[in-house]
């Protein structure tokens, strides 16, 4: 509809004034009732994530960062030793 206007307008014709209004007023009725906060009066989101990760770190829901990796570099040895052709098979390619 505001499309429809601004090209009226560009070839030269008047708007149609009423569909403009009612375009307005139902792009109006969309808005949230509320403005939304200011950015500084929010939390930051990088706390609220921090304190739930320590929050689960504290009760063992997530394992410590070294226990982590170093099953992850336990998985990545036992990947690139499967990736690795066996003796037997190496010796059916020749």
């Amino acid at each position: 509809m505001v499309d429809d206007a601004s090209a009226s307008v560009l070839d030269g014709r008047a708007p149609d004034l009423a569909r403009l209004l009612t375009a307005t007023e139902s792009l109006i009725r969309l808005l949230p009732s509320e403005p939304p906060k200011p950015v500084s009066s929010r939390p930051n989101p990088q706390q609220i994530m921090w304190r739930i990760c320590k929050q689960m770190r504290d009760h063992g829901q997530v394992p410590d960062e070294g226990l982590l990796q170093a099953k992850l570099n336990e998985q990545a040895t036992e990947i690139e030793l499967d990736a690795r052709p066996s003796a037997a098979f190496a010796l059916t390619l020749r």
